[in-house]
């Protein structure tokens, strides 16, 4: 699922030596998306990703990349309930 692979990216960048920039935004992402799919278990993907924006004002920050963002949309626009 898209959703639990972009989770894993930012882990990855998150703990890797790397000098990767905006670590701590980037667990804020990770804690973000984590609540998305709790939430899509109880609502359509539309209302899950609006909750989760409220909840998590940075989520889309980025402005380089915007991979969260651009999942984001899909979601919202595509409406489906997210598999688990």
């Amino acid at each position: 699922m898209e959703v639990n692979s972009l989770i894993r990216k930012l882990e990855k960048e998150i703990n890797s030596c790397w000098p990767y920039p905006h670590k701590h935004r980037k667990a804020e992402k990770v804690k973000g998306l984590k609540a998305l799919l709790v939430k899509a278990e109880m609502m359509d993907a539309s209302a899950a990703v609006e909750e989760v924006e409220q909840e998590f004002p940075d989520i889309r920050k980025g402005s380089i990349s915007t991979r969260t963002a651009d999942l984001l949309d899909s979601l919202r626009h595509d409406n489906y309930r997210l598999e688990l």
